[in-house]
């Protein structure tokens, strides 16, 4: 996965966590790359939508 991060392009490999169909949210773990050297742990959950600007990530670290 890449993101970008305060303008830099970051790698992050990341495993599936958890999938609620129901509310549409898929959370992802983070094990390797660029953000888990600069933190513990990292989790990002995504949220799916319909229609244009409907999908959003919301991350926090434990």
């Amino acid at each position: 996965m890449f993101l970008a991060v305060l303008g830099q392009e970051k790698v992050v490999k990341v495993v599936v966590e958890d999938i609620d169909e129901e509310r549409r949210l898929v959370t992802f773990k983070a094990f390797e790359g660029h953000l888990i050297e600069e933190y513990k742990a990292l989790k990002a959950t995504s949220r799916a939508g319909f229609g244009p600007g409907s999908s959003s990530i919301e991350s926090g670290s434990d």
